[in-house]
């Protein structure tokens, strides 16, 4: 045999003489590795997609509640009273608001003190109740209605339930909301999916 074919047959041998090659334990072997890790991470970008989601979801009601904070805070503060569930006048035809909250301002061209009047109440658009905001004058809206938080849970839609609470507490007041966010998709799968619940609390002091 020459040294040129021992050569040639040398390349291709394995460890021990054995010829170069894959086994069918090895081809089974790295099929069983290759379907765990294929698995894995299909799971690991199927639950992070979901988690991304959900996350992306709280965001979103939050950033909507933060809009009603903003506005209610310095409504309750600059108020001389507050009322719940109270049929409102002041803007022209009446109608029952969740909280009216009475403010006295001077009016800017005479100089002469006027009260205004800011409401909160809830008001169905098509599958979603959102809270809307609105100032009046005693005859007409000068303000709004501004859309101040959307997407309310069923507890908190109900009409039957206000979820603004006044609480007189001897030299001050305080103006509890409790909500419950939860867009109509969500509902539809479970009640408590993606359900935000929140609680907001103003307490203005009597001087």
């Amino acid at each position: 045999m020459s040294r040129r074919w021992l050569a040639f047959r040398a390349r291709y041998r394995g460890v021990g003489g054995r010829e170069a090659g894959v086994t069918i334990t090895e081809l089974l072997a790295a099929i069983v590795i290759s379907s765990f890790i294929v698995g894995v991470l299909g799971f690991g970008i199927y639950f992070g997609t979901r988690t991304t989601s959900a996350t992306e979801t709280r965001l979103i009601q939050s950033d909507k509640l933060s809009l009603l904070s903003n506005y209610l805070a310095p409504d309750v503060q600059s108020s001389i009273s507050a009322q719940t569930s109270v049929s409102d006048g002041n803007c022209g035809a009446a109608r029952v608001v969740d909280l009216l909250l009475t403010e006295k301002d001077i009016d800017p061209a005479t100089g002469s003190s006027v009260l205004t009047f800011v409401s909160y109440y809830r008001q169905a658009n098509g599958a979603r109740t959102a809270v809307y905001r609105r100032v009046c004058n005693g005859s007409a809206v000068i303000s709004g209605p501004l859309k101040v938080t959307d997407s309310l849970g069923s507890s908190s839609a109900n009409p039957a339930v206000n979820p603004f609470q006044f609480r007189p507490n001897g030299a001050s007041w305080e103006i509890r909301v409790d909500l419950v966010q939860q867009r109509p998709e969500d509902a539809a799968v479970s009640a408590t999916k993606n359900a935000l619940s929140s609680v907001l609390e103003v307490t203005k002091r009597v001087t």
